[in-house]
């Protein structure tokens, strides 16, 4: 008796377990790219850096380059960037 409760109580917890499936997969998450989004542009005559994303221009401004490394590593910090 106490072995057929037992195996009743482990088949319905089993049973339980398969009814629920698997948690769903949000599918709408975007997978990272593999590529750099992010690009570096020198000015022609000055020692002067420029980010450029996604093939646009970040903004108007020319960093030095200890400024666009901050830069760049923010914009990596926020998913701008890759």
């Amino acid at each position: 008796m106490k072995n057929s409760l037992a195996l009743i109580a482990i088949v319905s917890l089993l049973s339980s377990c398969a009814i629920r499936g698997k948690p769903s997969i949000n599918n709408s998450r975007e997978i990272a790219s593999v590529t750099e989004n992010c690009k570096v542009r020198q000015h022609d005559t000055e020692n002067m850096y420029q980010i450029i994303v996604e093939g646009k221009a970040f903004n108007n401004i020319w960093y030095s380059k200890p400024e666009m490394d901050i830069l760049k590593k923010r914009l990596v910090k926020k998913g701008i960037c890759h």
